[in-house]
């Protein structure tokens, strides 16, 4: 069944239409790139948008045609003459998805070899000296191993501001969790900002099994107050208080990296027991710099080599488009090519929005509901009034946004639930950010690689498969009609 299937995918056109469009996606795109014009952000954009393309390309090819490999047959009636031999259900399904993997690997394998070859070749474009390629290249094309400063206690902080807030009425109908939760968003937020002139010091745990003259290097990332990209001014001040300040010029909301590695001795804090970075807002805009309070400030260890850290990120791509192959063979088999193909584009949908949908699904249930339920009494007495055709007074329209009804309070609960079954079945899916790591060089770890694989490979594809044959063990079947 395998063989059969996999013969078919080859002599198909639209394998060879596919395997041209991945080639495109990495030899043609690539030049259509503008980046910053320093060799960091060409070789992030590089590996972002022909890795990002060639994997949005191989989803969209197994999902198209997994939900035509059994629909289609059902419907020219070929299938019908195999389901009718003592051939087991689960394996017709499961010929069909290892043919379609064997086809993806190919395809994914070129698209990764493609990618490399053509990032060598714009490497050696002289736009880039020598010593620009040799101070680059060590923290980019790299594995990083981030340890981050853990959040300071602002406990108290948020407490102090809720009863505040709610001695001045201030504070809307939610619960109380829910409340303080956001509150101390908001205090974490106040306290990662650097006005003009400001610092603050960041505190990172040891780690114990490096040695001290370990390059280490500084990975920052921050937002300005001031709209556009004007380059921003910092003062880094690794270590004790009187060392020696390091500048650094950088452009707000682009990841960045301290060009030089500094060894791990030289981020001693005075107390000899933790890591210590101050940084000082030097913007010549006078600009608040915003970090944020897990990614503001990173610093980041050799783990592994770019090779290791691409292999491992083409195997959590494979793993994804695998499990995007095993739904369209799924949906194929519970509809019709037609109702099968509308599923596939809903799909296609939900995770293009997959940010949005995972920013609403972590939101609590009650601030969802308080935020929406009054935008949907809105639309009901912001237009004309049913009864009358007539369009309702302020007052009246005050009330409604203030008060929602019941209906509305109601629809904004479906609503949440909605988002928030569609983020649990498909989170898989939808938390991708293996591309991203690799491009920015964060380390990919072994064990989530193996989880990814267990769950997308083998725990998913069987239960998919599992409830394909048992329709297609179930549903009656019209023979061909004897000529």
């Amino acid at each position: 069944m395998m063989r059969t299937s996999l013969r078919l995918l080859v002599r198909s056109r639209l394998a060879l239409l596919m395997l041209l469009a991945v080639l495109a996606a990495d030899a043609a795109l690539p030049l259509t790139i503008r980046g910053d014009g320093t060799l960091e952000g060409l070789i992030r954009l590089h590996l972002t948008y022909t890795l990002g393309s060639a994997s949005f390309l191989l989803g969209l090819f197994s999902l198209w045609t997994g939900c035509g490999g059994i629909a289609r047959e059902a419907e020219t009636r070929t299938l019908q003459l195999l389901v009718v031999k003592p051939v087991p259900r689960l394996s017709i399904w499961l010929g069909k998805w290892f043919a379609l993997l064997a086809l993806d690997a190919a395809l994914l394998a070129v698209a990764v070899s493609a990618s490399a070859a053509t990032l060598a070749v714009r490497l050696r474009s002289p736009a880039f000296t020598d010593a620009e390629r040799a101070a680059t290249l060590p923290r980019t094309l790299v594995a990083l191993a981030p340890f981050r400063a853990p959040l300071p206690d602002v406990e108290s902080e948020v407490r102090a501001d809720y009863d505040r807030l709610r001695a001045a009425g201030r504070l809307p109908d939610a619960p109380e969790s829910t409340l303080l939760s956001q509150i101390r968003r908001n205090v974490l937020a106040r306290t990662y900002a650097l006005p003009p002139g400001g610092s603050r010091t960041w505190r990172f745990e040891r780690p114990a099994h490096l040695p001290a003259d370990t390059p280490v290097w500084l990975g920052l990332r921050c937002d300005s107050s001031l709209v556009g990209s004007a380059e921003t001014a910092l003062d880094i001040r690794p270590g004790h208080a009187d060392a020696a300040p390091l500048p650094f010029r950088f452009i707000p909301g682009i990841p960045r990296q301290l060009p030089s590695p500094l060894p791990l001795g030289s981020y001693s804090a005075p107390d000899g027991e933790a890591l210590a970075l101050t940084l000082a807002n030097r913007d010549p805009n006078g600009a608040t710099l915003f970090f944020d309070p897990e990614e503001g400030a990173v610093l980041r260890v050799r783990s592994g080599t770019f090779a290791g850290n691409l292999l491992k990120a083409a195997l959590l791509l494979y793993g994804r488009i695998a499990l995007l192959a095993a739904l369209g063979l799924a949906l194929g088999t519970l509809f019709s090519m037609p109702v099968a193909t509308f599923a596939a584009f809903v799909l296609l949908i939900l995770l293009q929005l997959s940010g949005f949908i995972g920013s609403v699904a972590t939101t609590d249930r009650a601030v969802f509901v308080a935020n929406v339920a009054p935008f949907g009494a809105g639309l009901r007495h912001h237009g004309h009034d049913d009864a009358t055709g007539t369009a309702p007074d302020a007052a009246a329209t005050a009330e409604a946004d203030a008060d929602p009804s019941v209906p509305a309070r109601a629809a904004a609960t479906v609503l949440y639930a909605v988002y928030r079954t569609t983020w649990t079945l498909l989170r898989p899916l939808l938390e991708d950010s293996t591309v991203d790591r690799l491009a920015t060089a964060t380390a990919i770890p072994p064990r989530e690689v193996v989880h990814a694989l267990l769950r997308q490979l083998l725990l998913l594809p069987l239960l998919l498969g599992a409830l394909s044959a048992a329709v297609l063990r179930t549903r009656e079947w019209a023979l061909p009609a004897e000529s």
